[in-house]
Protein backbone atom coordinates (compact mmCIF):
# COMPACT_ATOMS: atom_id res chain seq x y z
CA UNK A 1 0.00 0.00 0.00
CA UNK A 2 2.79 2.65 0.99
CA UNK A 3 4.28 1.78 -2.54
CA UNK A 4 0.96 2.33 -4.17
CA UNK A 5 0.78 5.39 -2.83
CA UNK A 6 4.02 6.75 -3.31
CA UNK A 7 3.49 6.01 -6.83
CA UNK A 8 0.49 8.09 -7.17
CA UNK A 9 2.08 10.72 -5.56
CA UNK A 10 5.03 10.81 -7.97
CA UNK A 11 3.04 10.75 -11.31
CA UNK A 12 0.78 13.05 -9.78
CA UNK A 13 3.58 15.65 -9.22
CA UNK A 14 4.82 15.01 -12.69
CA UNK A 15 1.57 15.70 -14.30
CA UNK A 16 1.23 18.69 -12.03
CA UNK A 17 4.81 20.24 -13.19
CA UNK A 18 3.49 19.90 -17.11
CA UNK A 19 0.95 22.20 -16.56
CA UNK A 20 0.91 25.77 -16.04
CA UNK A 21 0.71 26.71 -12.25
CA UNK A 22 -1.28 29.96 -11.27
CA UNK A 23 -1.01 31.55 -7.56
CA UNK A 24 -4.11 34.31 -6.59
CA UNK A 25 -4.98 33.61 -10.43
CA UNK A 26 -7.11 31.15 -12.03
CA UNK A 27 -5.68 31.71 -15.30
CA UNK A 28 -2.07 31.42 -15.43
CA UNK A 29 -0.61 32.04 -18.24
CA UNK A 30 3.00 31.45 -18.27
CA UNK A 31 4.36 27.87 -16.67
CA UNK A 32 4.50 30.20 -13.28
CA UNK A 33 2.17 32.91 -12.94
CA UNK A 34 2.46 34.69 -9.61
CA UNK A 35 -0.09 37.34 -9.75
CA UNK A 36 1.64 39.54 -6.42
CA UNK A 37 4.65 39.90 -4.77
CA UNK A 38 7.68 37.00 -4.92
CA UNK A 39 9.96 36.14 -2.07
CA UNK A 40 13.39 33.64 -2.22
CA UNK A 41 14.79 33.51 0.60
CA UNK A 42 18.01 32.23 -0.78
CA UNK A 43 20.15 33.55 -4.25
CA UNK A 44 23.26 31.46 -5.28
CA UNK A 45 25.54 33.34 -7.04
CA UNK A 46 25.45 32.86 -10.89
CA UNK A 47 28.25 31.29 -12.60
CA UNK A 48 30.15 33.38 -15.98
CA UNK A 49 28.31 35.26 -17.77
CA UNK A 50 26.27 36.69 -14.85
CA UNK A 51 22.64 37.98 -16.05
CA UNK A 52 20.43 40.99 -14.82
CA UNK A 53 17.31 39.74 -14.36
CA UNK A 54 14.05 42.19 -15.05
CA UNK A 55 10.64 41.81 -16.22
CA UNK A 56 9.54 43.05 -19.36
CA UNK A 57 5.85 45.22 -20.13
CA UNK A 58 3.71 42.40 -19.12
CA UNK A 59 5.56 41.00 -16.38
CA UNK A 60 6.91 38.09 -17.38
CA UNK A 61 10.80 37.71 -16.01
CA UNK A 62 13.75 38.00 -18.85
CA UNK A 63 17.39 37.60 -18.12
CA UNK A 64 19.73 39.62 -20.21
CA UNK A 65 23.49 39.20 -20.31
CA UNK A 66 26.01 41.35 -17.96
CA UNK A 67 29.11 41.81 -18.91
CA UNK A 68 31.86 44.23 -17.09
CA UNK A 69 31.73 46.67 -19.45
CA UNK A 70 28.39 47.66 -18.82
CA UNK A 71 29.15 48.53 -15.09
CA UNK A 72 32.52 50.03 -15.58
CA UNK A 73 32.15 51.58 -18.95
CA UNK A 74 35.52 49.61 -20.86
CA UNK A 75 32.93 48.23 -23.02
CA UNK A 76 32.89 50.20 -26.73
CA UNK A 77 29.27 51.29 -26.91
CA UNK A 78 27.65 50.91 -23.52
CA UNK A 79 28.30 51.34 -20.03
CA UNK A 80 29.71 54.97 -17.79
CA UNK A 81 31.26 54.51 -14.60
CA UNK A 82 30.42 57.23 -11.65
CA UNK A 83 32.11 57.48 -8.32
CA UNK A 84 31.66 60.02 -5.21
CA UNK A 85 32.78 61.49 -2.25
CA UNK A 86 30.69 63.59 -0.40
CA UNK A 87 31.88 64.41 3.50
CA UNK A 88 31.49 67.44 5.86
CA UNK A 89 34.72 68.89 7.29
CA UNK A 90 36.48 71.71 8.23
CA UNK A 91 38.54 71.96 5.73
CA UNK A 92 39.07 69.37 2.42
CA UNK A 93 40.84 65.91 3.29
CA UNK A 94 43.15 65.22 0.76
CA UNK A 95 43.11 61.12 1.60
CA UNK A 96 39.40 61.18 0.40
CA UNK A 97 40.37 60.54 -3.20
CA UNK A 98 38.32 58.40 -6.04
CA UNK A 99 39.28 57.12 -8.99
CA UNK A 100 37.95 55.33 -12.29
CA UNK A 101 39.87 54.11 -15.30
CA UNK A 102 43.36 55.80 -15.40
CA UNK A 103 42.89 58.85 -13.39
CA UNK A 104 42.43 59.96 -9.42
CA UNK A 105 41.03 62.99 -8.70
CA UNK A 106 40.76 65.10 -5.50
CA UNK A 107 39.87 68.04 -3.29
CA UNK A 108 43.01 69.35 -1.43
CA UNK A 109 43.14 72.54 0.84
CA UNK A 110 45.58 75.23 -0.53
CA UNK A 111 48.67 75.29 1.39
CA UNK A 112 47.46 72.06 3.16
CA UNK A 113 45.90 74.27 6.10
CA UNK A 114 42.94 76.34 4.67
CA UNK A 115 38.94 76.02 6.11
CA UNK A 116 37.86 78.39 2.84
CA UNK A 117 40.37 77.66 -0.71
CA UNK A 118 40.48 74.00 -2.57
CA UNK A 119 42.00 73.09 -5.12
CA UNK A 120 41.02 70.44 -7.53
CA UNK A 121 43.84 68.06 -8.24
CA UNK A 122 44.17 64.40 -10.70
CA UNK A 123 47.06 62.29 -11.16
CA UNK A 124 47.71 59.07 -12.90
CA UNK A 125 47.04 55.86 -11.76
CA UNK A 126 49.96 54.06 -13.79
CA UNK A 127 52.95 55.28 -14.85
CA UNK A 128 52.71 56.00 -19.03
CA UNK A 129 55.12 54.88 -21.38
CA UNK A 130 56.18 58.64 -22.58
CA UNK A 131 55.15 62.02 -21.66
CA UNK A 132 51.20 62.36 -22.32
CA UNK A 133 49.27 66.04 -22.12
CA UNK A 134 46.00 66.26 -20.40
CA UNK A 135 43.69 69.21 -21.46
CA UNK A 136 41.27 70.19 -19.21
CA UNK A 137 38.27 72.41 -19.78
CA UNK A 138 36.85 74.22 -16.63
CA UNK A 139 33.05 75.48 -16.05
CA UNK A 140 33.09 77.81 -12.96
CA UNK A 141 30.00 79.18 -11.01
CA UNK A 142 30.53 80.80 -7.91
CA UNK A 143 28.46 83.42 -5.70
CA UNK A 144 30.59 86.58 -5.20
CA UNK A 145 29.88 88.90 -1.65
CA UNK A 146 28.74 85.48 0.52
CA UNK A 147 26.22 83.09 0.82
CA UNK A 148 23.33 85.33 0.91
CA UNK A 149 24.25 86.99 -2.49
CA UNK A 150 22.07 86.65 -5.54
CA UNK A 151 24.67 87.62 -7.70
CA UNK A 152 26.54 84.86 -9.62
CA UNK A 153 29.99 84.82 -11.36
CA UNK A 154 30.51 82.43 -14.61
CA UNK A 155 33.88 81.80 -15.69
CA UNK A 156 35.44 79.12 -18.18
CA UNK A 157 38.68 78.11 -19.08
CA UNK A 158 41.30 75.57 -20.25
CA UNK A 159 44.67 74.44 -18.98
CA UNK A 160 47.21 71.47 -20.32
CA UNK A 161 48.87 69.32 -18.14
CA UNK A 162 51.95 67.07 -18.42
CA UNK A 163 52.60 63.64 -16.86
CA UNK A 164 55.99 61.77 -17.43
CA UNK A 165 56.88 58.38 -16.97
CA UNK A 166 58.30 59.60 -13.63
CA UNK A 167 55.90 62.12 -12.16
CA UNK A 168 52.92 60.76 -13.47
CA UNK A 169 51.77 59.66 -9.48
CA UNK A 170 52.40 63.64 -8.54
CA UNK A 171 49.08 65.07 -7.70
CA UNK A 172 48.53 68.45 -10.31
CA UNK A 173 46.12 70.99 -9.40
CA UNK A 174 43.61 71.30 -12.40
CA UNK A 175 41.33 74.24 -13.64
CA UNK A 176 41.62 78.21 -13.23
CA UNK A 177 42.95 78.91 -9.82
CA UNK A 178 41.25 77.86 -6.40
CA UNK A 179 37.39 77.02 -5.37
CA UNK A 180 36.32 79.20 -2.70
CA UNK A 181 33.08 77.88 -0.54
CA UNK A 182 29.86 78.27 -2.75
CA UNK A 183 31.51 77.24 -5.69
CA UNK A 184 31.18 74.92 -7.87
CA UNK A 185 33.56 73.45 -10.57
CA UNK A 186 32.79 70.97 -14.13
CA UNK A 187 35.86 69.70 -15.14
CA UNK A 188 36.05 68.10 -18.49
CA UNK A 189 39.41 66.23 -19.94
CA UNK A 190 39.99 62.87 -21.82
CA UNK A 191 43.76 61.03 -21.18
CA UNK A 192 45.77 60.10 -24.42
CA UNK A 193 46.17 56.57 -25.58
CA UNK A 194 42.47 55.75 -23.68
CA UNK A 195 38.71 55.89 -25.84
CA UNK A 196 37.60 57.66 -22.10
CA UNK A 197 35.87 60.82 -21.58
CA UNK A 198 36.19 61.51 -17.97
CA UNK A 199 34.08 64.82 -16.49
CA UNK A 200 34.29 66.40 -12.58
CA UNK A 201 32.49 68.03 -10.62
CA UNK A 202 33.38 69.85 -7.58
CA UNK A 203 30.93 71.78 -5.16
CA UNK A 204 31.99 73.48 -2.06
CA UNK A 205 28.99 74.56 0.31
CA UNK A 206 29.12 76.35 3.68
CA UNK A 207 27.28 73.54 5.48
CA UNK A 208 26.71 75.03 9.64
CA UNK A 209 28.28 75.98 11.98
CA UNK A 210 28.85 72.93 14.25
CA UNK A 211 32.65 72.46 14.67
CA UNK A 212 34.00 69.39 12.24
CA UNK A 213 30.27 70.34 9.71
CA UNK A 214 31.16 73.69 8.58
CA UNK A 215 31.38 72.86 4.93
CA UNK A 216 30.06 70.28 2.77
CA UNK A 217 32.67 69.05 0.63
CA UNK A 218 31.02 67.21 -2.94
CA UNK A 219 33.21 65.68 -5.59
CA UNK A 220 31.68 62.95 -8.50
CA UNK A 221 33.68 61.42 -10.82
CA UNK A 222 32.02 59.97 -14.83
CA UNK A 223 33.67 58.14 -17.16
CA UNK A 224 31.72 57.45 -20.28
Amino acid sequence: MKKLLLTITVLSSCSFAFGQVGINTTAPESMLDVNGDARVRIINPANTPDYILASDTNGVLRKTSLTVGDLDGSSETSGVSIQKQQYFGTRADANLAISAGVIEIRLYPVNGTSTTDVYPQIRLKSAPAANIDVVVLDEETWLTTGQSSSVNTFNGSAGKYTFTPTDWSTWKSIGSGTMVVNEKNVLTFAVPGTKDLYRATCYVVINSAVAGQERLYNLILEKF
